[in-house]
């Protein structure tokens, strides 16, 4: 009986053994998971802390977001204010801008309608007539070009190709015969010096002059010397075409011999044609002829190209 109870006992004590050794492993293992739990809980809690952290961010930024709608909104409202007051500033420059076309017309409808004292007109075309000297004779010219060009009659230079021109000064320059027109009785005389600031006259527009417009006519008449002579007259006929085919400006003023290849002058002080001949006869009390300046403007360029 004792031999059995003894491994009873054994067996029992080994079970009891065997589960305290299994409960205190079992012990550990629910204290270890306590300690992570109670890390887990930190961790909770700071990641808590950092949501409640971040949502106050948030907030934060949704204030700033409004802060700056409302910004982006007067800003808006200060574009629209800024964008009526410049359209009210363009349209006030187009105002301005009428009104300053306006007045140019009316200046410069004063300036058609204005004439100058003949003794402007005088000293402001005066330095740019100038005297030529021939084989043949003499003749006038004006100075179209301050590098030295003169406009005058072909028929002044006809038959010659060197010139003696003379300024109202007294200087005296030898000069050539560069370019004719034998039909429009032109020619281009160039010259000879290196000077480069010759007195130019005034062209101005034939296509205005009008009949009864008072107008002077310029030039070195029977070899006339020194200063050149002014005769003053009016336009009998504007541009007219005679029997030769050609335009001509008709006028009553004094043209005489000498006066060809001179200026006819407005009172403005511009120049609307190149006094070129005159008629002559029993009962003609005397009839000049100016060749109209537009017809001379082509022919000046093609030398001066």
């Amino acid at each position: 009986m004792k031999k059995v109870v003894l491994p009873v006992i054994a067996v029992l004590v080994i079970g009891i053994m065997l589960n305290s050794v299994l409960l205190i492993q079992q012990t550990g293992k629910l204290e270890e998971a306590g300690l992570k739990i109670v890390a887990l809980e930190g961790n909770v809690s700071a990641l808590q802390g950092s949501i409640s952290g971040i949502q106050g961010g948030v907030s934060e930024m949704q204030e700033d977001i409004a802060i700056l709608e409302g910004s982006v909104s007067g800003i808006q409202g200060d574009i629209a204010t800024l964008q009526g007051s410049v359209s009210g500033l363009e349209r006030s420059i187009s105002s301005i801008q009428g009104n300053v076309s306006a007045l140019r017309e009316d200046v410069s409808g004063i300036e058609e309608k204005l004439d100058y004292p003949l003794a402007e007109v005088v000293a402001s075309v005066e330095p740019a007539v100038v005297r030529l000297e021939t084989a043949r004779g003499s003749g006038s010219g004006i100075m179209v070009a301050q590098m030295g060009w003169v406009l005058t009659n072909e028929h002044v230079v006809s038959g010659v190709s060197q010139v003696r021109v003379t300024l109202i000064n007294g200087e005296t320059y030898s000069a050539t015969v560069y370019a004719r027109d034998t039909v429009r009785d032109l020619a281009m005389v160039g010259v000879n010096s290196n000077q480069s600031n010759f007195p130019v006259a005034t062209l101005g527009s034939s296509a205005t002059v009008k009949v009864g417009e008072e107008v002077v006519a310029v030039g070195y008449p029977f070899g006339l010397k020194g200063r050149p002579s002014f005769s003053k007259g009016i336009v009998s006929l504007a541009v007219v075409r005679q029997d030769d085919g050609l335009d001509y400006i008709l006028t009553d003023t004094a043209i005489n011999p000498g006066n060809s290849g001179g200026p006819l002058v407005n009172l403005k002080g511009e120049i609307i044609g190149i006094n070129s001949a005159k008629y002559v006869g029993v009962g003609i009390e005397g009839w000049g002829l100016a060749i109209p300046i537009d017809e001379t403007k082509a022919f000046i360029q093609a030398v001066l190209r």
